[in-house]
């Protein structure tokens, strides 16, 4: 069996190293990994990285109703103005606070080993299982179009994406977004094995 990446569980984040695969997690019970090739990385958006966005939305349209508000209550009465300017920039810095606590704590969890947000894509006969933070779906090597990748030399980190044949309306096309660590020569190879298991069965099944 091969893979790429820590291993943790993608469900809780314990790590899983010295663990048979195949082995049920021994801290939330999780299963294990069913195929015969796993790779593992960061999810391209974090959970903070959605909070801090729809806080911030709100930040957003909070200052614009205060401006909008300051300016047609001016000379009259500015106290409501003035509170709702004060609650857009509250919400602005709590925004704020909540990415760079996140930031802080990935790369914390980076320099440890340890990462409490995972994406696993588990290549097993049936097809690919994708895994994240408790959640599990197979998705059936006939329904992926294309696996796309690039590599981001600054953060040295590769992005690799899958897009289904049948999109999604609310995700689109792309199933999942992945970027993987470690060496840039081991991320080729995984990006190149992941490209070749996926060819490789669309060909069986067309054949």
């Amino acid at each position: 069996m091969t893979g790429h990446g820590q291993l943790p569980c993608p469900d809780c984040g314990y790590q899983r190293r010295g663990l048979p695969r195949a082995q049920a997690c021994p801290e939330c019970g999780a299963p294990g990994f069913r195929g015969d090739f796993t790779v593992s990385g960061e999810p391209e958006v974090h959970d903070e990285s959605r909070r801090a966005g729809g806080v911030a939305a709100v930040a957003r349209f909070l200052l614009f109703t205060s401006v909008y508000l300051c300016s047609w209550f001016f000379g009259r009465n500015s106290v409501w103005g003035e509170w709702i300017s004060i609650a857009g920039v509250t919400l602005f810095a709590l925004a704020l606070a909540i990415y760079l606590l996140g930031r802080a704590r990935r790369r914390r969890d980076a320099a440890t080993g340890i990462s409490l947000e995972r994406v696993v894509w588990d290549f097993t006969p049936d097809g690919i299982v994708l895994r994240r933070n408790g959640s599990e779906r197979i998705v059936a090597y006939r329904d992926i179009d294309q696996c796309w990748s690039a590599i981001n030399f600054v953060s040295r980190r590769t992005k690799v994406q899958l897009f289904s044949v049948r999109a999604e309306p609310s995700i689109g096309s792309a199933l999942d977004t992945m970027l993987l660590g470690g060496a840039l020569s081991e991320q080729r190879l995984a990006v190149a094995e992941i490209k070749r298991r996926i060819a490789e069965s669309k060909g069986v099944a067309a054949g």
